[in-house]
């Protein structure tokens, strides 16, 4: 008798751990859509159920891949804020190396990306002094990124003169 109570003690263990494993599937489905869709509805059904880390690692990815792209450095540094202002000094510090750097489209890069960083927390006046160590005027970006600030600023004529 005592072999028959033991499998009578399986069957539930089993069931409740298959039910697991199908609710487990379900939601990283839910959290992970499969291949069907694009990058961009990945992002977008990200969005919607709030899930920034997905979009934060995302764009990390991106950026290892391709850390010269203003879009996703802008995107990366709009998320990274939004959901770590508490640990921002790492993100900053990231963008201050590559201001050093000897390369000048590194370095105008990285000037670019602290002036969006500061212009992001709502300090123009800081984001404007880096805008301005950008050597390449031509720098996509540049030039509208510096008249939001000044127009957030209330110097509207200066802004429409950039």
């Amino acid at each position: 008798m005592a072999p028959q109570k033991e499998k009578n003690k399986l069957g539930p263990a089993i069931l409740v751990a298959f039910l697991s494993l199908i609710i487990s599937g379900l939601i990283a489905n839910y959290l992970f859509p499969d291949s069907r869709f694009s990058e961009l509805q990945k992002l977008e059904i990200a969005k919607k159920i709030n899930n920034y880390s997905y979009i934060l690692n995302y764009y990390s990815h991106k950026l290892q891949n391709d850390f010269t792209n203003i879009e996703i450095n802008q995107h990366y540094i709009d998320i990274y804020l939004a959901t770590n202002t508490d640990s921002a000094e790492h993100l900053f510090n990231n963008y201050v190396e590559l201001a050093k750097d000897n390369d000048s489209m590194t370095s105008d890069l990285g000037h670019y990306c602290l002036g969006y960083y500061f212009s992001n927390l709502g300090n123009c006046i800081e984001a404007n002094k880096y805008y301005s160590m950008v050597k390449n005027t031509n720098m996509k970006y540049l030039n509208n990124s510096i008249g939001n600030c000044m127009k957030r600023l209330g110097h509207l004529s200066l802004a429409e003169s950039i």
